[in-house]
């Protein structure tokens, strides 16, 4: 399992989680080369010698790789229904982490010199680049943590104990303005985007649990300067093709079975070497009004990258 622990997730809390079920022995950390945290297997083959080649190839598979890194790092070594993350509402998420920096790295500047620099901006965006929020095996909202581990219980079968941990104390208070939380909105507008498609993709897996149904994983995107739809689909944990359908104004009006070649599915090692693509010829005007869905589920496709 692959877990991509973004800053100031509720990332901490989640793998404390794991370490309480799982034991230290069974996880890898990747923290970077100035944290101790980081796993000495790493530091030698991912650092020292920079092959990741090598070490993925070394790794044992039944251990828990995580940290703070990008996914593409790592997802050549992973199944994309093993990769597992959390995300948060992009604006609370820069001011925790400001609070946070403040509070454990002595920073002594302002929070628009914060929310200006580089590093600090769509960090979510940047840690999930290349895969789409529906292609993502587990994907947590820090805002609804318990909520979250039931659903991780419900697509792994691993029950995990609720550990809330890093939080900022009480009293500390940072003065920012309305003007200031607009201004951080604005500047990390790529989050905000992926956001709402990460809460999209998390209520309908909720649903889809509440309804005891598959997971429905997978995603749609339209094809630029041409009239066609293309995505990938399929049920969490199988190998059966899935049929797709298209609707519009709710009817089915065209429908096929997800297993072309699929560059997103194979890059993200998805069920049948990523043969689970699809693609339709939608009207441009008529987009708007058509949706996609996995036949039998009770949820749509999320429309993705």
């Amino acid at each position: 399992m692959l877990f991509v622990h973004i800053p100031k997730t509720a990332g901490t809390s989640f793998r404390k989680a794991l370490e309480d079920k799982f034991g230290k022995r069974h996880m890898l950390l990747d923290y970077g080369t100035q944290s101790n945290e980081t796993s000495d297997m790493i530091i030698d083959y991912v650092y020292e010698q920079g092959d990741i080649y090598k070490f993925i190839r070394k790794l044992d598979k039944k251990k828990l790789l995580l940290g703070h890194f990008p996914y593409h790092k790592y997802q050549r070594g992973f199944l994309s229904q093993n990769v597992v993350t959390f995300v948060r509402e992009p604006v609370k998420r820069v001011v925790s982490e400001y609070r946070h920096f403040c509070r454990h790295a002595d920073y002594d500047k302002g929070i628009e010199t914060f929310m200006n620099t580089k590093r600090f901006i769509n960090i979510q965006s940047r840690f999930l680049r290349g895969i789409p929020a529906g292609m993502i095996g587990f994907l947590g909202l820090s805002e609804e943590y318990e909520t979250s581990l039931k659903l991780f219980k419900y697509v792994y079968d691993i029950t995990l104990p609720v550990v809330v941990t890093n939080r900022a104390p009480d009293d500390q208070k940072v003065a920012i303005t309305d003007e200031q939380l607009e201004q951080i909105a604005d500047i990390n507008a790529s989050d905000i985007a992926l956001y709402k498609r990460c809460k999209t993709v998390f209520e309908r897996r909720v649903q889809q649990m509440e309804a005891g149904e598959p997971i429905a994983m997978g995603y749609w995107q339209k094809v630029p300067k041409s009239p066609f739809v293309e995505g990938a689909a399929y049920n969490f944990g199988s190998d059966k093709p899935v049929v797709v359908q298209a609707l519009r104004n709710g009817k089915v009006i065209a429908e096929q079975v997800a297993q072309k070649a699929s560059d997103v599915g194979a890059l993200t090692n998805a069920p049948r070497d990523g043969f689970v693509g699809f693609r339709f010829q939608i009207p441009p005007k008529e987009l708007k009004n058509t949706r996609f869905k996995i036949k039998g589920a009770s949820v749509l496709l999320t429309r993705g990258l």
